[in-house]
């Protein structure tokens, strides 16, 4: 088993593991709370992420102490489906990610250059055995496993070759990138001449790679074969 195919799996079983985890802590254990780091006396983060204001006594700007109802706070989604929400202390307000809070309060903080990832790949699920510290390759590598990462949405290449089936670049598809085998022939061609992959006759040897990769059934065999070897 290569370095690849063992992250993979290590991966694969951290999923597992939280699918099993989310199941057992949503039908078996009570929620969590506890005091949100920065905030301690105003909010509270379950294990399950929801985030809640808690009973405290205050002074109005009209100078009278009053008592505010601790409530639930409806979080905010964001464009990449991610939930904050708005938490304000002193006057100041601020919109953290309900992800962070969970790992702060349960975890610690993140480490130096850490981000959070989502095991599952939902982002709107942020119940705390779906959640890790992890590095951003980490991250980039999860998107791969989730097929949300933009390589993998694209559907052609910077040169207009469609990125499907014989035109995939064997070794990079079997890692879950999408790359032009075309244009990775034509560049290393390139190479070997002295030339650069904007040359006109560079871009006709590209495109007449393309033509071969698609339309040739024994090239699509050959390509197979090369992704079960890579």
């Amino acid at each position: 088993m290569d370095h690849n195919e063992k992250r993979r799996a290590s991966r694969q079983e951290d999923r597992a593991a939280t699918t099993n985890s989310i199941h057992f802590t949503s039908s078996h254990s009570v929620e969590q709370w506890s005091a949100v780091p920065g905030y301690e006396g105003a909010y509270e983060v379950s294990d399950q992420g929801h985030v809640r204001s808690v009973d405290r006594r205050i002074v109005d700007s009209r100078g009278v102490r009053r008592t505010l109802q601790g409530r639930l706070l409806t979080p905010q989604v964001n464009a990449g489906g991610y939930l904050s929400v708005h938490l304000s202390r002193g006057g100041r307000g601020a919109h953290p990610p309900v992800h962070r809070l969970v790992l702060a309060a349960f975890v610690g903080p993140a480490p130096e250059g850490y981000e959070t990832r989502h095991l599952d790949g939902d982002p709107a699920n942020n119940a705390l055995p779906n959640l890790t510290w992890g590095t951003h390759s980490e991250n980039e590598l999860d998107k791969f496993d989730h097929h949300t990462h933009p390589a993998q949405q694209s559907i052609h290449c910077p040169r207009g070759h469609t990125l499907r089936y014989g035109n995939l670049e064997p070794s990079h598809f079997r890692n879950r990138r999408r790359t032009c085998r075309a244009c990775n022939a034509a560049k290393a061609w390139a190479r070997y001449r002295g030339l650069t992959f904007g040359d006109p006759t560079v871009l006709d040897y590209a495109r007449a790679r393309y033509e071969d990769y698609i339309a040739d059934p024994v090239a699509y065999i050959q390509w197979k074969l090369l992704v079960d070897l890579a």
